[in-house]
């Protein structure tokens, strides 16, 4: 395996550990979901996307990161699930921050997967 394909498995691996680390702090600190929704939104319109989110973005990912680090074939169709989900929910957080002005630390956690993904999708493709 290239370091390239390493480092873009490993970039996935990560991302998605860091969602689900992510969403335990939601959870664990209630405090916190305020930074991620507009201050008018109930903690409703945060967690309606838990389930989604852990699915898709954290399992997905997680699975696709072991599956090309061990080189599997179904992990590059698993990424680009994991890749669609998590590039929609960027889009999304960007969108949202610029039309209320408010929960841009969504859009900012999010922001690397629009770069990230794509990268990891187009270096692990097969050949």
């Amino acid at each position: 395996m290239t370091l390239q394909r390493q480092l873009a498995t490993l970039a996935v691996g990560v991302q998605a550990a860091a969602a689900g680390v992510w969403w335990a702090a939601l959870y664990a600190r209630p405090g916190l979901r305020a930074y991620f929704r507009p201050a008018l939104a109930p903690d409703a319109t945060l967690l309606a996307f838990a389930f989604p989110d852990l699915l898709l973005f954290t399992m997905a990912g997680l699975l696709a990161a072991v599956g090309l680090w061990r080189q599997r074939r179904w992990a590059w169709p698993l990424l680009l699930v994991h890749s669609g989900a998590a590039l929609y929910a960027a889009f999304y957080c960007v969108s949202l921050a610029l039309l209320t002005g408010e929960a841009t630390a969504a859009a900012v956690l999010m922001a690397p997967s629009l770069v990230i993904l794509p990268f990891a999708v187009w270096i692990t493709r097969p050949r």
